[in-house]
């Protein structure tokens, strides 16, 4: 009973990050679209279709990871959840990265911004590695 417990437990927790995540880069998806030119000048990126580009990609990502989440363990698979892990840590390297080449560039509210996004998508990509081990780990445990 036990076993089953905490496989349920790791498994809802997993979908519930997992549509955290999708919360979160829908919304910052909605911001980089709608708010392009403002956010160019607050943070000192003059790349607005960059911007806003990236805002379209995160609406793709966003929409795939409810469809993971929601699908249940049909889409719940390592390759799947460690591809969105990967990508989540892609961004934090690349936002990291992006701090020090554009230091220059960026503003103040700029690094902030920059730095405290790259700073969730790590927590949230975190939680999704953890809870997806928990998962795995009460599965091979359950069958033993």
């Amino acid at each position: 009973m036990r076993d089953m417990e905490t496989k349920d437990s790791a498994k809802r927790r997993l979908k519930t990050v997992l549509r955290a995540n999708a919360a979160f880069s829908f919304v910052s998806a909605v911001v980089f679209i709608s708010f392009t030119d403002w956010i160019a000048v607050v943070t000192g990126i003059s790349n607005s279709p960059g911007i806003q580009q990236t805002g379209f990609s995160l609406v793709g990502f966003a929409a795939f990871l409810l469809l993971v989440a929601g699908l249940g363990e049909r889409l719940l698979r390592s390759p799947v959840i460690w591809g969105i892990v990967a990508a989540d840590y892609i961004w934090v390297v690349v936002s990291i990265v992006g701090l020090f080449v554009w230091s220059d560039v960026l503003t103040t509210m700029g690094i902030y911004v920059v730095a405290d996004i790259a700073l969730i998508v790590g927590v949230l990509a975190s939680l999704q590695a953890l809870y997806f081990l928990k998962w795995q780990r009460s599965i091979v445990v359950g069958n033993l």
